[in-house]
C-alpha cells in the first residue's frame, strides 16, 4: 500500500509541475496579447471570448474544481491589462480576514483577486488540511513559494496570502520586491471565535494561536509596508485599504 501511495503522490507532483509550467506559458501569451491591445487602443476585456471559453470548459465537464480554476485563469489574464500597477499582498494571522477583505478590496479597486490557499487547494485536489495531513507542511510551503514566484511576475493584483507565507526569507523578499505588502490585523478574541468554528492546520485553539502569533509577529512587522485593523464590517475595512493605496 505504501508503495502505491508513493506512486500516486509522484504522479500528482508531476501533474502539478506541468500545471505550473502551462500556467506560466499561458500568462506569457496573455501579456503579449495585452500589449497588443494597448497598442491598438482596444478594451482589455472580451466578454464574448470569455463566454466561448466558459462554454468550452463546461462541455469538458471538469466539475466545480475545473470551473474555479478557469475563473482564476481568466482573472489573472485580465490583470495583465493593468501592467505596471504594483501587486497588493495581504498577509496576517489565520482568520484575520485576508480572503474576505481582500476580495472586497479587489472589487472596490477593480483589480483581479487571487487567494493563494484556494489556488493551491485546487491544484492539489484537496483542502489545506488535507495537504498538511498527507503531503505535509514542507511540501505545502514549497508549493506556496512556487505559486508566489509566479504571482510576483504579474501586476495589479490583490493577493490574499496564507498566514505562514512570511516564514521563508525568499517569500518575504518576493513580497516586498514585487508589490506593496499590507498586514491585516484582527483582535485575538475575534480571530479565535472563527478558529474554534473552523480550525486551521496549525491553529486549533487559543494556545496554538498565541504561540504562532509570537513566532510570526516580528516577521509580519518586518515584511509589511502598511498595516490595517480588521475591526469593522468587510466593506469598511476594504475601503480603508483602497484609500490607503490611493485606489478609490
Amino acid at each position: 500500500m505504501q508503495q502505491r501511495l508513493a506512486e500516486l503522490r509522484d504522479k500528482i507532483a508531476a501533474c502539478d509541475a506541468q500545471l505550473l509550467e502551462i500556467a506560466a506559458r499561458r500568462q506569457s501569451v496573455v501579456a503579449q496579447l495585452g500589449a497588443l491591445k494597448r497598442e491598438g487602443g482596444l478594451p482589455p476585456a472580451d466578454p464574448e471570448r470569455e463566454r466561448q471559453l466558459w462554454q468550452l470548459w463546461r462541455e469538458r465537464d471538469g466539475g466545480a474544481a475545473a470551473a474555479r480554476l478557469f475563473l482564476e485563469l481568466t482573472g489573472t489574464a485580465r490583470q495583465e491589462q493593468r501592467h505596471g500597477v504594483a501587486n497588493l499582498y495581504i498577509i496576517g494571522m489565520p482568520s484575520a480576514g485576508k480572503s474576505s477583505v481582500g476580495a472586497a478590496a479587489a472589487r472596490l479597486a477593480e483589480r483581479p483577486f487571487c487567494d493563494m490557499d484556494t489556488v493551491i487547494a485546487l491544484l492539489a485536489g484537496r483542502g489545506i488540511d488535507g495537504i498538511f495531513a498527507i503531503e505535509g507542511e514542507d511540501t505545502f510551503r514549497r508549493w506556496e513559494s512556487e505559486l508566489l514566484a509566479l504571482l510576483s511576475r504579474r501586476d495589479g493584483m490583490v493577493i490574499a496570502c496564507g498566514g505562514g507565507v512570511i516564514k521563508r526569507e525568499l517569500n518575504r523578499d518576493l513580497l516586498r520586491g514585487s508589490g506593496r505588502v499590507l498586514w491585516l490585523r484582527r483582535e485575538r478574541e475575534a480571530s479565535l471565535d472563527d478558529i474554534l468554528r473552523h480550525p486551521r492546520p496549525l491553529t486549533q485553539n487559543g494556545a496554538e494561536w498565541d504561540r504562532l502569533y509570537q513566532q510570526r509577529l516580528p516577521l509580519y512587522q518586518g515584511t509589511a509596508h502598511h498595516a490595517v485593523d480588521n475591526d469593522a464590517d468587510i466593506e469598511t475595512v476594504a475601503a480603508r485599504i483602497c484609500a490607503l493605496l490611493g485606489d478609490e
